[in-house]
Order: structure tokens, then sequence, then C-alpha cells
């Protein structure tokens, strides 16, 4: 793992200082850092790293590249530069990504299989590139001044330097508090950009230019059955496992709920790694409330019986804290440099990766895409079958829906989808939404931007879930980077998602509608895939997991610290701008008693969201005092 820090100043001069304050304010135990420079423009490149060496030189000087990253398929890559075995065998990424810079130019990142941020300077054409992988495993953050340009993997190495804004992105953080996916180049800091996942930006004394760096596959592919198709899925799968398992040592670890992502993922693991697996389970701590219809809340059982599957893994149940730890946020939120919208969530997440590293885990894998690529295909997907067959072809295939657990109101609803004109649909979501959306009554609806971002809003929940591009949206949208980054910076766990890797995805997004439903059966072929792999019981629960069912019950025992915590970001005059402190106070002041069940959903995604938001915003106030983070 390495972070990355860029320095550019057009004037010239050396920058070698900057770098060194960038790195130090993103990593300050990393022990090596390598410096490079093109003094003749001001140029500095600088990483900080552990294990193999993230800075690499080409074309005689003219190349200069920084590297965070896990190219994998490196052996399609070695085949096409024409290595032979030895010369590949201790070449490192940012060694074999050089190569391929210096055969194909800048388009070589096109070529690039895996988790990656890089900064590429090219002093023939005086240009930056600035890249990151489909789906922004690895994050990469810019500031371009008009004499200068500073790149870091984490908006804190930027922050290492005076010339940079302090604050926080107020449009930005109104959208989040809306529950509005992150789109553009924007981030939660004020004057800092990221590079978007599967974005390719080159900037130049000139300007700047971007453009992906991949484009998705839209043919569909044509199985002769679903056995074929959950044969093909299986390889692909198989695949990204084994190319994750690069750097574990003796010991992997992966998170195993009772679902069909992390089963995939855990169970592949366990098949193909030599050493010992160790799954990880959340499980609740309190005693569980009745639950909405079709979820469970205690996963444990289920991934015990999978993992009792396979001699080498050993399972292992995490019980979420008693009482939501609100006091975390002091570290969290600089860690991770967003504000968590999920805090119940996080707080079992950090007891995982707590108990990894006493097990001396390095590798972590996780399955957090599997939703949009390996089981896509429950209610979401009824849209694109629509596209994809159109009404007429509908009709055989609504028994197989029904069979495959699919409310008559949710497919009367999609159909209604495609024949409504997109206007009307937008207002008969606003009407029904709106109102009850839980997260819109904590944002200030008086601040500036606040009515764009409703409109948007609005136009969000009305949009079509069938294309392409909404279901690249769901893989992109999340930018997992900065939040990885971190928990390597903090337990030094590498988190790796092979539901991510972009040769499933590219077979995922190919995958004929249909075929999710086929046999009357949701998401058709991953549990095809699965089957001799995890236990029948697995695969036939039609209920989902819920992660974190005892939420509620976690935050009514750390009510006085949440109390505690609206005092002190009420005082913040910035974070009284975007969110709505009175009705936070009210929430507070009228707490359900205890046959509140489950919990009042105004609390988790309107209390919690405002008030790590508001703290968010404090700590990153140009005014904060000092040692409040």
């Amino acid at each position: 793992m390495t972070v990355l820090a860029v320095h550019w100043d057009r004037r010239g001069g050396a920058g070698a200082a900057n770098c060194e304050a960038m790195l130090r304010a993103q990593w300050p135990r990393a022990a090596v850092r390598s410096v490079a420079a093109d003094g003749a423009i001001g140029l500095d490149v600088a990483t900080a790293e552990a294990g193999a060496a993230g800075l690499a030189h080409g074309a005689g000087g003219r190349l200069i590249l920084a590297a965070d990253a896990r190219i994998d398929g490196r052996a399609d890559l070695v085949r096409q530069l024409g290595l032979d075995a030895a010369q590949s065998r201790d070449l490192g990424d940012a060694a074999l990504m050089m190569l391929c810079f210096e055969k194909w130019g800048a388009e070589a990142v096109d070529a690039f299989v895996g988790d990656y941020a890089l900064a590429l300077w090219d002093g023939g054409s005086g240009s930056l590139l600035l890249a990151r992988d489909i789906s922004g495993q690895r994050p990469l953050h810019f500031h371009a001044a008009s004499h200068r340009v500073a790149a870091a993997s984490m908006a804190k190495g930027l922050h290492a330097l005076d010339w940079i804004p302090r604050g926080v992105h107020e449009r930005r953080m109104l959208e989040t508090l809306a529950g509005l996916p992150h789109e553009g180049s924007s981030t939660f800091f004020r004057g800092i950009e990221r590079v978007e996942p599967g974005q390719a930006l080159t900037l130049t004394a000139g300007g700047r230019s971007a453009r992906a760096v991949w484009v998705p596959p839209r043919t569909p592919l044509r199985f002769s059955s679903l056995g074929e198709c959950a044969e093909a899925l299986r390889d692909a799968l198989d695949t990204a496992v084994a190319d994750r398992l690069r750097g574990a040592g003796a010991v992997l670890g992966t998170h195993l709920s009772a679902g069909l992502d992390s089963s995939a993922v855990a169970t592949s693991a366990a098949r193909q790694f030599g050493g010992r697996v160790v799954a990880f389970t959340a499980v609740p701590s309190h005693p569980l409330p009745p639950l909405p219809d079709g979820r469970f809340g205690d996963e444990g059982d289920y991934a015990a019986e999978t993992a009792s599957l396979y001699p080498n893994m050993a399972h292992r149940r995490i019980a979420a804290p008693a009482r939501l730890p609100l006091e975390d946020l002091a570290w969290q939120l600089p860690l991770f440099e967003r504000p968590d919208l999920n805090l119940p969530n996080l707080a079992w997440s950090n007891r995982i990766n707590d108990a990894a590293v006493a097990e001396g885990i390095r590798v972590m894998l996780v399955a957090t895409t599997g939703n949009a690529t390996i089981s896509y295909g429950g209610a979401e997907a009824i849209e694109a079958l629509l596209v994809d067959v159109g009404m007429a072809g509908m009709l055989p295939l609504l028994a197989q829906l029904r069979r495959a657990g699919i409310p008559v109101r949710t497919i009367l609803g999609q159909v209604a989808r495609r024949l409504l004109p997109a206007g009307a649909v937008a207002g008969i979501e606003r009407l029904r939404r709106r109102p009850s959306d839980p997260r819109l009554g904590v944002l200030n609806l008086s601040a500036p931007g606040a009515a764009a971002v409703l409109a948007r809003h609005d136009t969000a929940v009305a949009a079509s879930e069938a294309s392409i591009p909404q279901r690249l949206g769901m893989i992109g949208r999340p930018d997992p980077g900065t939040y990885a980054k971190g928990v390597y910076l903090h337990w030094g766990l590498e988190l790796c998602d092979p539901t991510a890797d972009r040769r499933v995805v590219d077979l995922c997004l190919q995958m004929p509608p249909a075929l999710h439903f086929s046999g009357g059966q949701s998401r058709a072929p991953i549990r095809a895939a699965l089957r001799g792999r995890v236990p029948e019981s697995v695969l036939g629960e039609g209920r989902r997991g819920l992660q974190a069912a005892d939420w509620f019950a976690m935050l009514t025992a750390a009510r006085p610290e949440a109390a505690a915590l609206l005092d002190d970001v009420a005082g913040c005059e910035a974070a009284g701008r975007l969110v709505d402190m009175a009705k936070l106070r009210r929430l507070l002041d009228e707490w359900p008693g205890p046959d509140a069940g489950f919990g009042p959903l105004a609390y988790r995604f309107g209390l919690l969201r405002g008030l790590s938001a508001g703290h968010f915003v404090r700590i990153n106030s140009p005014d904060a005092p000092a040692g409040i983070d």
C-alpha cells in the first residue's frame, strides 16, 4: 500500500519539502519515502510505501510514475509486452505499469485491471496524468491553481500546504444529507477535487481534459443455459479472488454474512488459499426487536454453517458494541475524510478490524460491490428485463417473477415507470417519497443551494434503474477509496473487493436480464454458481440479512453522548447553516419509549447523519478550535 504526493509549480523551483510534508500528513509512520524531481519545471513526485516501490522512471527519464496499485491479470500484460517469466518475476507493479506506458503511452491505463491510483508525469508533453480504477478502490485528490498543482492520495496531504483552501464544500454536504449519490469531482473539502472512479485526468499548462479509462460492454452474452452462465461467473470470481490473495501471508481475513456476496467470496478464498482463512461475522449484542418484513437480524448461524464446510476456515462472531461509540467520531472523521452515513455498521466493522489485527491478518476480503455485480437480479432488475424483452415479452415471464418472490406491486410499479412519461414518474415520486424521507428532515431547507439539492433528489429517485449507466453508478458512486486507505493507515489492513473486479463487472453487465430470474428464482446465476459451495439453507433463504439490526438499542444506550455531541455541533455556525439543529434537538427530546421496536428511521437516517455531518463541518471549519479533532 502506498500514499502519493505530487507538487508542480509551473514557475519552476524545487518542491521536495512540500512533498515530504504531504507524505507526513498522510502517513506519519511510513518507513520508506521516495522522491523524484524534474527541477526544470518545478515538479516533484513522491511516495511513501510499505513493501514494493511505488515510484518508477521510464523513457530515459522523460516519464515519472507514482502508483498506489495492485495490478491484476499481470500475465496478460507480460505477454503483450513480450517479456519472459524471468524478466517479469521480480517486476513490481509500478515497474510493470511503467513498461506499459513506455510501449503504449498514456492509453496504457486503459489496460490496467486491479485497484490503483496513479500520477504520471510526461516531461516530453509537459502533462500530468492522474487516474483511478473503475470503482475507486484507491483514492486520489488534487488542487489546481493558476500556476501550480498538487495531488495526494488523501485530502489531508493537500492540507499540509498553506496555499490550499480550508473548510467544507457546503453543496456536497447538503447532497450527502439528502442521501444523494456522489457525482462529479467535488469532495467534502472546499477547493479540493477528486479524480473520479474510472477517470483519467490530464493536466497541462493550458488546462485539463478527462476521459474514461474503460468502456463498459453493452452487447449481451448468449449463454446456452443457466449452468453455462453460472460456470462463467464462478470462473471470473475465482480469478478475481486469486489475484487478491497476493501479500496475504499465512492467514487471510474475509467478511462472511448469510448473504450470497460474502459467501461467494469467502468460499472461493477457502478453496484457493493455501493457508488459514478467518471469516468474520457481525452479530447483534442486544435482543432483536420485530424486524421489517423479509429481513432477519442475526446472520451468525448461517455463516457458521458455511464456514463448517471448509477445514481451513475458522469462524469468528464479532458482537457489535452495546452502546454506539459516538466518541469515535473524533478520530474516524479525520481518518476516513468523510461524514459516515452508517455509524452502526461502522461500529461493528471497526470491531472486526480490531479482531483481524489480533489474528495477524494483513489482507481482508470484502464483497461491498456484490449487489451491483454478482448478485444483481432482484427487484432492481425488473426494469432492465422490461427494456430487454418489451411488454409483450414480459407476460410469459410474470409467473417466473412471482415464483422468484417479487411482489405484484413491485412488478406493476416497474411497468408503470416504463409506460408513464418521465415527468409524471418524477412527480409521483416527489409526492410519495419527499414527505416521508427521513434524511430530508434534517437538511436545513433555508441553506444556500438547498432548493437545487431537493430538485436533484426528486430527479434521482425517479431515475430509471434499467440502464447500464445506473448500474455503473451503483459500482462507482460509493467511492470507497478514502475508507479503504483509512483502514490501512489505522489498522494496517488491505481491503480487497473481488466483486468490484473489472473482469467480473464486464461479465455481469453482459448477462441477459431474463437469466437473473431463470427457474423462478431471483439472482439465479449466483445461486447456481454457489451450488455445492455453500449450504442449501443459505441458497434457499428468501429473506435478507439486516446488519446492525439492534441499531436503535445501540443508539438509545448512547443518548447522553448524542446530546453532548449535539451541544458541541450546535455551536458551529457553519454546521447550523446546513443542518436543521432544531429538528435534531426535537428528535433527542422526543425519544421513543421501549416499545419503539426496530426504531424510527428518522433517528438512523436523520439524527445520526445530522450529528456526523455537523461534527465533520465543525472540525473542518477554518475557525475550528485547536484540538477538537
